[in-house]
């Protein structure tokens, strides 16, 4: 029950930092912090710069990783049930042309008969 829990906990975290991290605001917040070195007041902290670009690679890259594994899981379940509702379409669609020949069948025979018949009532009105 509990490892259910945080598998769901687990789940929602990195899906939902993976759809932050895709964003462009996230884009231009890192590109800022890319530029930070290049700030003449700010290259004396370049090493911290990089040690916590280094820190956040190391902890983002698992992360995204396992966010898009559980938004695959999501488009699977989601593609899975839309192949069973078409599926059930497609057998009641199939259900309705098997009925839909049977029809036509009887309908085929009974313009043969009546087409069998009319020289007969042709004749009788003579």
């Amino acid at each position: 029950m509990l490892s259910v829990n945080v598998k769901k906990i687990n789940d929602f975290v990195a899906e939902k930092s993976t759809l932050l991290f895709g964003t462009m605001w996230m884009f231009y917040a890192f590109f800022v912090y890319g530029l930070l070195p290049l700030i003449p007041q700010i290259s004396a902290f370049q090493s911290q710069i990089f040690y916590w670009s280094g820190w956040v690679q190391l902890w983002a890259l698992p992360l995204l990783m396992v966010g898009q594994n559980v938004m695959g899981r999501s488009a699977e379940l989601r593609d899975q049930e839309t192949h069973d509702a078409v599926m059930g379409e497609l057998a009641i669609v199939q259900e309705e042309l098997a009925l839909a020949r049977e029809e036509r069948e009887r309908l085929t025979n009974l313009l043969s008969e009546l087409h069998a018949r009319i020289p007969d009532v042709l004749n009788s009105c003579e």
